[in-house]
């Protein structure tokens, strides 16, 4: 279990000594922040000691120094952080082939996270980032975006894991609050789609609420087409969910 790194003099700018392992499902922010607690910084710290601003997308530039630094492949990278298109005038953003409108991701210091995954896997998910995944694929309970005890946003720059700024552990909503059957399907299938080499996946399995058309368009347009039919602010009712099998 991780908790607040040990302080320790700046380090001169170069590869970290600790490498950390990496896992295919977790998210670009979750993979900087665990290396930068392995080598004795906190994600502010870090980011500070490499001269890069949080808070906005990150330049190709910025994401091969991130690479060397940490010691991990670019292209693994470029598919789990947050970036600029690198096109002039286009604020959209993208996770390796995938580009997405302008708020539609969490960027920069804010997170979302599942504390039961958390407490078992001590990573946060790749698919958090997007504002269109509501809940964990695994366990069904909607992400948090601020800490139950103290209110404030849930930041990246946080001591462990599984500790908010306010120092204490997150925790899941009362009452047991879990999705329906129809948003977790949403869910897992925004997972593979992620996952995938492939921008358009056909071959992609479907789950079974979630209409074919989909696989034929970007993740972005499949976004606008769910908040067309209403499915995600409708989220916590299985009366309403089925309507997207009606599509």
């Amino acid at each position: 279990m991780q908790r607040t790194p040990i302080p320790m003099p700046e380090p001169p700018l170069g590869p970290l000594p600790i490498i950390v392992p990496r896992f295919d499902d977790e998210s670009g922010m979750s993979y900087v922040m665990r290396s930068f607690w392995s080598n004795g910084l906190s994600f502010d710290r870090g980011f500070k000691w490499l001269h890069i601003r949080p808070g906005r997308p990150l330049h190709n530039r910025d994401l091969q120094l991130i690479a060397w630094t940490m010691q991990a492949p670019p292209a693994w990278l470029l598919s789990r952080l947050l970036h600029s298109t690198g096109s002039v005038g286009n604020a959209w953003v993208a996770l390796g082939s995938h580009e997405f409108r302008p708020g539609t991701t969490l960027c920069g210091r804010v997170a979302r996270l599942c504390p039961q995954c958390i407490r078992e896997r001590d990573y946060c998910g790749l698919s958090w980032v997007l504002k269109h995944v509501p809940c964990c694929e695994k366990h069904g309970l909607p992400l948090l975006e601020r800490c139950l005890h103290c209110g404030d946003e849930i930041s990246w720059n946080r001591p462990a894991i599984d500790l908010c700024r306010c120092g204490r552990y997150f925790q899941p909503v009362d009452g047991g609050v879990t999705m329906a059957h129809s948003v977790l399907e949403w869910c897992r299938w925004v997972s593979a789609r992620l996952m995938s080499l492939e921008q358009y996946p056909h071959q992609l399995p479907l789950q079974e609420d979630i209409p074919r058309v989909l696989n034929e368009v970007s993740l972005d347009a499949a976004f606008r087409l769910v908040e067309a039919f209403g499915l995600l602010h409708r989220a916590r009712s299985e009366e309403h969910t089925s309507e997207l099998q009606s599509h």
